[in-house]
């Protein structure tokens, strides 16, 4: 286990520099997208728009990060061009984001369905 942090610290101590730009830039990215979003508040129309910018941001952001800690993990030097997410792979991600969030949803409201039911037969019987 302790072999694990030490081959951990050292993966990321040797790529700090790409890891510390990753952060910044998304920070950066968020300050200025939820900025905007704070502004139009009082328009439904750009509310919508900017929320809806915001998140393709977020998935494309999400995949770059992924796709980072892949290439680290192959113990590889990272490169932009490797990092970048195509659209196919952003479209792929944020499909699956759907599915999965309609999924556990439909969980949700069977097992609230079945945990109601439950009580309201309980209650009849009484």
């Amino acid at each position: 286990m302790l072999d694990l942090f030490k081959q951990s610290f050292q993966l990321t101590k040797k790529n700090i520099i790409v890891l510390l730009g990753l952060t910044l830039s998304i920070g950066l990215v968020l300050f200025v997208t939820y900025t905007l979003q704070a502004l139009f508040v009082s328009n439904p129309i750009a509310n919508f728009i900017s929320s809806f910018v915001l998140g393709l941001i977020r998935v494309f952001l999400s995949v770059s990060i992924i796709k980072l800690c892949l290439v680290v993990i192959d113990n590889r030097e990272p490169e932009f061009a490797e990092i970048k997410p195509s659209w196919n792979e952003t479209f792929r991600f944020l499909l699956f984001n759907i599915m999965t969030s309609v999924i556990v949803v439909v969980v949700v409201m069977v097992f609230a369905g079945i945990i109601v039911t439950g009580k309201q037969i309980g209650r009849a019987h009484v």
